[in-house]
């Protein structure tokens, strides 16, 4: 296991990486990005805001690379892979809740659930939450979150601290054209109604 030794003299810009019977030295650089690594490792043990996630899936779509993603954002390579196969997979970005929180599915959502795991009897537990969602699409304020999130990752330079975001957000939430809001409400019927077509199955929205 490496472990980085200080000098104890904070003139000295140099460290070393002890890993067993070695040393090898580290300048200025090096140090802190290997400190930088660790800050985001420790970072990551707090989930993703919702926001974040559409931040990072809008500059994935803007053709940044997921390693210059991970280190704009400071999320761990292996976070926003993960994330990205995700909106790849169901075109979903948010988390996946683990047992023990409250039921977030209304009666509809459920009839639904249980007409789908009864017609496709090969489908597992966590194939049927990615079902509905991808069927339905029915939350269109993730919609506008995505939307929102893919405005704020196209704004050059990005926002720096949370001051500017703040304003990058209310900016950005005022020019998003009130049609594609609109649109995007008068969609739900026929997202419904394409839902219900396809027997639960996938839909293009």
């Amino acid at each position: 296991m490496a472990r980085i030794v200080r000098h104890n003299d904070e003139t000295v810009r140099e460290g070393y990486i002890r890993n067993g019977g070695k040393e090898v030295k580290l300048f200025t650089s090096a140090l802190k990005a290997f400190q930088r690594n660790i800050r985001i490792v420790m970072a990551q043990r707090k989930h993703l805001k919702h926001f974040l996630r559409g931040k990072t899936i809008g500059r994935l779509e803007c053709g940044r690379t997921q390693l210059e993603v991970s280190e704009e954002l400071g999320i761990t390579h292996s976070v926003i892979s993960r994330l990205w196969q995700r909106f790849q997979d169901d075109g979903n970005v948010s988390r996946c809740y683990s047992t023990g929180h409250p039921r977030v599915t209304t009666p509809n959502e459920d009839r639904y659930l249980a007409v789908t795991a009864k017609r496709n009897r090969r489908s597992t537990a966590s194939d049927l939450p990615r079902q509905l969602s991808s069927a339905t699409g029915t939350n269109p304020i993730e919609h506008v979150w995505d939307m929102l999130g893919r405005r704020i990752a196209a704004r050059q330079p990005p926002p720096t601290c949370l001051p500017e975001l703040r304003r990058a957000l209310l900016d950005e939430w005022c020019n998003i054209p009130q049609d594609q809001i609109d649109n995007l409400i008068l969609s739900m019927p026929r997202r419904c109604k394409a839902c219900i077509a396809s027997s639960g199955r996938h839909t293009p929205y």
